[in-house]
């Protein structure tokens, strides 16, 4: 229909099915460490994140945020966002900190 009425078509996103895989339990990165944030974490997200999500704290205590560091530099986060509408499916984004893109 798009092509019939010559409409201009853009990725909006991308979808992922979880294919069940067991996760491996050693260490997936050599030169750092990622993991599911935790409270002590947020001052740090904040620091260096700024606006970039908003209810650290909520989001947190979720497990919807991720770091990524290297001994006790942040080099980024991750985050999943969960859909309201659509059940199993959600949004992820990274913000990698500014200082070491």
């Amino acid at each position: 229909m798009a092509l019939d009425h010559d409409y201009k078509i853009e990725k909006q996103a991308y979808f992922f099915q979880d294919n069940k895989v067991k996760i491996p339990t050693e260490k997936l990165y050599k030169n750092g460490e990622f993991k599911a944030a935790v409270p002590n974490d947020a001052s740090k997200i904040t620091e260096v994140c700024q606006d970039f999500i908003d209810k650290v704290e909520k989001r947190i205590e979720n497990r919807e945020v991720f770091t990524f560091t290297k001994g006790n530099i942040l080099l980024g986060i991750g985050i999943v966002e969960r859909s309201k509408l659509l059940n199993g499916y959600a949004s992820i984004g990274m913000f990698t900190n500014e200082q070491y893109r």
